[in-house]
């Protein structure tokens, strides 16, 4: 009796937290990975964990304002740290850049918080970025193409402009591609040589 008393309040703490969970705000919008419900609830579980770890919170509901502008990379590497960079433009065009980084393993186990840094851009660094965006047709590209493996990195760059947000998730983009462009841009504005960076 005593066992099963037990093995209930297991239950009832376990539905609690699965229910605490689905309450969540989801960092990415129902259906922009495949089309795919299973497939979607698969890497919302796998990028989210990592970025609750940094301490980031969902952009998809910050597009409603219509005031708010923010990039953001994530990048997953498969038996390296994860690390994201966020670039939030403020009104006068200037930015905030802030860089974190996990001490866990993108294609594992998410760790903890082990550096954040934040820093000033001019507005100048900040057209610059945005240029770039706007050449490599960011807003136009598809959210995913698929390509996976098992050594390499998960590159996701978000973007919150004018009430709208986009998403691109790409597996170890070349850095002559779009993202590949991107993801590095924003690491060189950050100032951070990332080793192992593929």
């Amino acid at each position: 009796m005593k066992v099963h008393r037990l093995l209930s309040a297991a239950a009832l703490l376990a539905a609690g937290a699965i229910s605490a969970l689905a309450s969540e705000e989801a960092f990415f919008p129902a259906t922009a990975f495949y089309g795919d419900p299973g497939l979607q609830q698969s890497i919302e579980t796998w990028y989210s964990k990592h970025l609750r770890v940094m301490g980031e919170t969902p952009l998809p509901s910050m597009a409603k304002a219509g005031t708010n502008h923010i990039y953001r990379f994530t990048c997953l590497r498969t038996f390296d740290e994860p690390f994201c960079i966020r670039l939030v433009v403020q009104p006068d065009g200037s930015g905030k850049l802030i860089r974190k980084m996990t001490s866990g393993r993108g294609g594992y186990d998410a760790g903890d918080l082990k550096e954040t840094r934040e820093t000033r851009l001019e507005k100048p660094q900040v057209d610059e970025f945005v240029k770039l965006l706007e050449r490599e047709r960011y807003w136009h590209l598809k959210t995913t193409e698929r390509s996976d493996g098992l050594d390499g990195s998960q590159w996701i760059v978000e973007a919150v402009h004018a009430g709208r947000y986009h998403v691109v998730d790409r597996w170890t983009p070349d850095s002559s591609t779009a993202i590949g462009k991107i993801g590095r841009a924003l690491l060189k504005l950050a100032d951070w040589k990332v080793n192992d960076l593929y």
